[in-house]
């Protein structure tokens, strides 16, 4: 599995937002709350790395369609196109965090 790079505040904030979106847009609020009480993750923070791990043990096989829902939220919100879809989870979400703050600097010059 690969090491998530760390970023900054606003955008681990902004990936949370979106876990948690994409979480209760599939499962309820009260089931995105679950999940992350089962997860033992603060709804702040999250090492993206054991967020999977714990993701994958939960729900097998069918983790993989949160984690395509929650690269789609992060996607849509940073305005971004998703990445391709034979990449791993970490992977596609370091490059739709890359994309848009790239994009975001542009705007900024």
């Amino acid at each position: 599995m690969m090491t998530f790079k760390n970023y900054d505040d606003a955008s681990s904030e902004i990936l949370m937002q979106c876990i948690h979106r994409a979480l209760s847009d599939l499962l309820g609020n009260s089931g995105a709350k679950a999940i992350f009480y089962h997860l033992d993750i603060d709804e702040k923070m999250v090492n993206l790395n054991t967020f999977t791990e714990k993701l994958r043990q939960i729900f097998g096989i069918g983790a993989r369609i949160l984690e395509e829902r929650i690269v789609s939220t992060l996607s849509h919100e940073l305005g971004v196109r998703p990445p391709r879809r034979d990449l791993e989870f970490g992977e596609k979400v370091q490059k739709v965090l890359d994309a848009g703050l790239k994009k975001k600097k542009k705007r900024k010059s």
